[in-house]
C-alpha cells in the first residue's frame, strides 16, 4: 500500500490536471464562439439580396432562383399600392432605414428588380466579384441610354483615354441602369437617402442630371439613380468635402451584372455543362445577374427556360432565338432616333409620350409577329387564285 502522504500527492496532481484541462476547455470555446461571431459579423459580412415588388407573383423566378443557390434574399414592398418608378425608392429607404441597427456596416447589399432579373451565382462568387472592382457601390450598365440618352456622351468625355482604350466596345454599356446596384451597406444607404432627397426635391419626379424638371407623371428611378451618379462624380472631381467619402464603379465589363436590354442571342455564348455561364461577346465576362429590361425580356425568358430545362433547347426556342435576333438587329436603327424624340418633348413640354426601348417588349413582340404572319397569311391567299389559273393556263397550253 502505498503510503498517505503520496496518495494524497497524486489526488492533488490529477485534480490539478483536470482543472487545467477544463480551463483549456473553455478556452478553445471561447475561440471558436469568437471566430463564429467574426464568420457572421467580420470583415467580409453578408450578402443581403432585396428586391421590391407589390405583387410577389411575376418575382417567381427570382425567388427559386434565390433559394436554388442558397442566398439571403428578401421580397419587400408587396400590398404597397404602385404610384410609379420611384415607389421602388422610397420603398428601398423605408427599408433599409428599419435595417441600420441590424445590418452590419461589413453587409453587401445587391438591390435588384423583381420581375426580370434572376441570379446564377452563390454567395462566395458573388463577393469575390464584387471585391474585385475595389468600391463601395458598383452599378450596373446597359448597352442603351434611357431615359437620358444625352448621358451616354457626357460621360465617355469625362473618361480619360487610356480607359476608354480598355474599353474596345465603347459606347456600349456606359449607361447606369438602375435595376441591379450592389454595394456596403452603410454606401448604398447614402445612396438611397440622398436619392430619396432628390425626389422629394422634384415632387415626385427626379430632375435629370442637367437639372431639367420633369412633370410628375415622368418617373423613373433610373434617372434618379443616374442623377445622383453624375452629381457624385462631379463633386469627387471638384474635391467637394461635403460629398459621401465612397467609391461608386459602373460594371462597364458585365462581369457582375448582364443587363440584356438591346443584346442579341448570339452575343451571348451560353454554357451550361458544369455552372451556368452566359458569357457576353462584346467583354468576354460572365456575370452574375441577368436582367432582361427592355426589349430584353425575351432573351431573358429564352435563357431562364432554359436553364431551368438543365441546359436543353427545342425547335420553338431556336426559332424564337432567330427571330428575336432579325427583330431586335432591325430594332435598333429606330431605337436611338426614337427615344430622342421622346427625351426632347418630355424635357420641353413636360409631356411622356412614351416613346422609349421598353415599349418593345414581349407583348409588342408577339403583336408585332401576329401581324406579319397575318399579313403573309393574306398575301398567299390572295396570290394563290392567281397563280392556280396561270399554272392550268400553262398545263393547257
Amino acid at each position: 500500500k502505498r503510503p498517505i502522504i503520496q496518495r494524497v500527492h497524486i489526488a492533488l496532481c490529477s485534480a490539478t490536471a483536470s482543472h487545467v484541462m477544463l480551463r483549456r476547455f473553455r478556452q478553445i470555446c471561447l475561440c471558436l464562439i469568437l471566430l463564429w461571431l467574426l464568420g457572421t459579423n467580420g470583415s467580409d459580412g453578408r450578402l443581403r439580396i432585396i428586391s421590391y415588388a407589390t405583387e410577389p407573383g411575376p418575382s417567381h423566378h427570382l425567388q427559386q432562383f434565390a433559394l436554388n443557390f442558397g442566398l439571403d434574399f428578401e421580397l419587400i414592398g408587396v400590398g404597397d399600392v404602385w404610384t410609379g418608378f420611384n415607389s421602388k425608392v422610397r420603398g428601398f429607404y423605408k427599408y433599409l432605414q428599419q435595417k441600420q441597427a441590424e445590418y452590419s456596416e461589413n453587409d453587401i447589399i445587391l438591390m435588384l428588380d423583381a420581375y426580370d432579373t434572376v441570379v446564377i451565382c452563390n454567395e462566395d462568387d458573388f463577393l469575390d466579384k464584387f471585391r474585385s472592382f475595389e468600391a463601395d457601390i458598383v452599378m450596373s450598365t446597359g448597352k442603351e441610354c434611357w431615359p437620358d440618352p444625352n448621358l451616354q456622351q457626357y460621360l465617355l468625355d469625362r473618361m480619360d483615354e487610356q480607359f476608354r482604350s480598355q474599353h474596345s466596345w465603347f459606347p456600349y454599356f456606359v449607361c447606369i441602369n438602375s435595376g441591379a446596384i450592389m454595394g456596403k451597406f452603410p454606401a448604398i444607404y447614402s445612396m438611397v437617402q440622398r436619392v430619396h432627397e432628390i425626389v422629394a426635391r422634384g415632387n415626385g419626379s427626379c430632375h435629370d442630371f442637367q437639372g431639367n424638371a420633369f412633370s410628375l407623371n415622368i418617373q423613373s428611378d433610373q434617372r434618379c439613380y443616374t442623377t445622383f451618379y453624375v452629381e457624385w462624380l462631379n463633386q469627387t472631381s471638384l474635391g467637394d468635402a461635403t460629398t459621401p467619402r465612397m467609391d461608386i464603379k459602373l460594371d462597364h465589363t458585365h462581369s457582375l451584372f448582364a443587363t440584356m436590354g438591346g443584346m442579341l442571342f448570339v452575343d451571348y455564348d451560353i454554357d451550361m455543362e458544369q455552372n451556368i455561364s452566359i458569357r457576353n461577346q462584346y467583354t468576354q465576362q460572365s456575370a452574375c445577374i441577368l436582367h432582361g429590361n427592355g426589349p430584353g425580356v425575351i432573351l431573358w425568358r429564352s435563357i431562364v427556360k432554359q436553364i431551368l430545362n438543365n441546359g436543353s433547347l427545342y425547335f420553338g426556342d431556336y426559332y424564337e432565338r432567330l427571330v428575336y435576333d432579325f427583330y431586335v438587329g432591325i430594332l435598333d436603327v429606330f431605337t436611338i432616333p426614337y427615344q430622342r424624340v421622346s427625351h426632347y418633348v418630355s424635357k420641353t413640354y413636360k409631356l411622356d409620350i412614351g416613346w422609349h426601348s421598353s415599349n418593345f417588349d414581349e407583348d409588342f413582340a408577339f403583336r408585332l409577329n401576329a401581324i406579319i404572319i397575318t399579313v403573309l397569311a393574306v398575301l398567299v391567299s390572295l396570290c394563290y387564285v392567281p397563280c392556280a389559273r396561270l399554272t392550268k393556263k400553262s398545263k393547257l397550253d
